[in-house]
């Protein structure tokens, strides 16, 4: 199965100058002050906040660049807390390769044998096909006839198991260390100063979480902070053609990367890792967060962590009166430009996802859904030169999304979703929002009657020589509501068989729950222009403050 690694390694290589330093495996950081470097422990206790301007959670899922401009949003809108970033885990399979260059090949095979009169859900389905990931093959498996095709989809996606035979748990613990490391590189790299943020993460999500799209599908986000030499041996370790071999070489790759991290960050005090664990966050905050702290929580990811963290008696009971607000990335108002069923967040971990909603209505938490449609619809999204005015002066961060988003192939352009996630409470008067309720229901397909179509006849060369008029269909999904609703979905690791969705909630329906809504067309010219001025602040390192705290766990 080849793929041209060379290409690949290419755009990693542009991704990753975003995330280092020019040569060496992480910029300097700042040395801290005796009492922070004094204060990092084997088991730390208790670390001290400004009681009046406690820390903020952030929970953030991994992969994507614009997860990482979601945390630096936080950090930039809140100048004076430090923010404890929560990172939900994602399944990773050393031993699959990526599509790479075959996946053009594998879309023309799948858009073959996807019968589909409609060519607009043709295309949809063939790539809902080569994205969602499956424990079996599926039945459509059969039909497959380029052998490069077949190999992809008769090996089914690792999946994380209780017994850890397929690797999938150890190997998700190192990338989660070496995620942390890349995320506090690129953090350093706007000028944050390393006593802004935490890491996080538990291990008892894995029990939980469901990979959000095919391995295959994943770019090699963990090369992100890898200088030119790992890359270069990354670029080789592509070549071997052992599953097992590839596998190893990767995980001495990414380990040899924390090693050197660690080695850096050591040199500043820090004598422990920077990731800590979510239940050492929980019982840290509790003994410290005031009685009457409001905490603003942002969500960028699932929503595995954040049940945990609102289900936490020690932190929310009726003896204090903290009050939490919400701002999430979650959900679409009807996805009619989205291939997958679920919006990736939510698909990730469907069984928390309800239960966040849930917990939203009986805890009475105000909480703000940012839908797909904010940022990915044509008439929303920014344009070359709106991202063009955004990045002016860090050509970097800008050639790192261009080139995410051409390895990844899920998106047509530069789409910043978790980014603009930070921003919307700020600059919230410019929109409408609705209130929503969640729904599950299922996927149920309308098509219409049979219209006339002029279609362009191009010759070999493209070129459009004539115009045909064809009889064509359109087909639309349409969610149907499961009745009754369920109270609880068992957890699963698998891919959810249900979608959650939204619904406007009936006139006098209580809600917690309000979504952003993009029917007014009149306010995309304005909120863009807050949202382009907001994102240039971010990027502004001169902004930044330095807090006399303990940086990392």
């Amino acid at each position: 199965m080849g793929i041209d690694s060379t290409l690949i390694t290419s755009c990693l290589r542009r991704v990753k100058s975003v995330f280092t330093s020019s040569s060496s495996t992480t910029t300097d950081m700042a040395a801290p002050t005796a009492e922070q470097a004094g204060s990092h422990q084997d088991k730390p206790g208790p670390v001290p906040q400004d009681p009046v301007l406690p820390d903020y959670p952030v929970f953030v899922d991994i992969p994507d660049v614009d997860n990482v401009l979601c945390c630096l949003s936080v950090i930039r809108r809140n100048p004076e807390r430090r923010i404890n970033i929560v990172l939900t885990p994602r399944p990773v399979d050393f031993a699959v390769k990526p599509y790479g260059t075959n996946r053009d090949r594998i879309m023309r095979e799948l858009w073959r044998i996807t019968d589909e009169p409609d060519d607009g859900l043709r295309n949809r389905l063939a790539v809902r096909r080569i994205m969602t990931p499956f424990g079996s093959p599926p039945d459509w498996v059969k039909d497959l006839e380029d052998p490069i095709a077949r190999e992809y989809f008769l090996r089914p996606d690792k999946l994380f198991r209780d017994d850890d035979a397929n690797k999938i748990k150890s190997d998700t613990r190192l990338y989660m260390q070496v995620s942390a490391y890349r995320f506090a590189s690129f953090l350093r790299g706007r000028g944050i100063h390393h006593s802004r943020y935490r890491f996080f993460w538990s291990e008892d999500s894995m029990g939980r979480v469901a990979p959000g799209m095919r391995h295959a599908t994943h770019v090699p986000d963990y090369t992100y902070g890898f200088d030119d030499k790992l890359l270069a041996e990354h670029n080789a370790a592509l070549e071997i053609q052992d599953d097992d071999q590839r596998a190893n070489e990767l995980r001495t790759l990414c380990t040899t990367y924390v090693e050197a991290e660690k080695g850096k960050w050591a040199a500043v005090g820090v004598k422990t890792s920077i990731l800590g664990t979510l239940n050492d966050l929980m019982e840290e905050q509790s003994m410290v967060l005031p009685d009457d702290a409001e905490v603003k929580i942002t969500i960028g990811g699932g929503f595995t962590e954040v049940v945990t963290y609102l289900r936490n008696k020690k932190l929310w009971n009726e003896k204090v009166r903290r009050r939490a607000w919400i701002t999430a990335m979650a959900g679409y108002i009807k996805g009619e430009g989205n291939i997958l069923a679920n919006q990736f967040n939510i698909s990730i971990d469907l069984s928390s996802a309800w239960e966040f909603f849930a917990l939203v209505q009986e805890m009475q938490i105000p909480t703000l859904l940012v839908p797909t449609e904010l940022v990915k619809d044509p008439a929303w999204r920014l344009t070359e030169a709106q991202l063009k005015d955004v990045f002016e002066g860090h050509p970097a961060v800008l050639e790192a999304f261009s080139n995410f988003t051409s390895q990844a192939k899920a998106l047509e352009s530069i789409t910043l979703f978790d980014w603009v996630t930070a921003i919307v409470p700020y600059i919230l008067h410019l929109l409408e929002t609705r209130k929503v309720v969640p729904i599950i229901a299922t996927e149920s397909w309308t098509t219409s009657e049979p219209f006339a179509t002029d279609v362009p006849v191009k010759d070999e060369e493209g070129k459009i020589i004539r115009m045909e008029t064809k009889m064509k269909v359109r087909t639309t999904m349409v969610p149907v509501e499961v009745n009754p609703q369920p109270e609880t979905i068992p957890p699963s690791t698998d891919a959810p068989s249900v979608m959650l969705r939204f619904k406007e909630a009936s006139p006098g329906q209580e809600s917690y729950v309000r979504m952003c809504w993009t029917t007014n067309k009149e306010l995309i010219r304005p909120f863009q222009e807050g949202e382009i001025k907001l994102m240039k602040e971010d990027l502004d390192s001169s902004r930044d403050t330095v807090l006399n705290m303990v940086a990392v766990n």
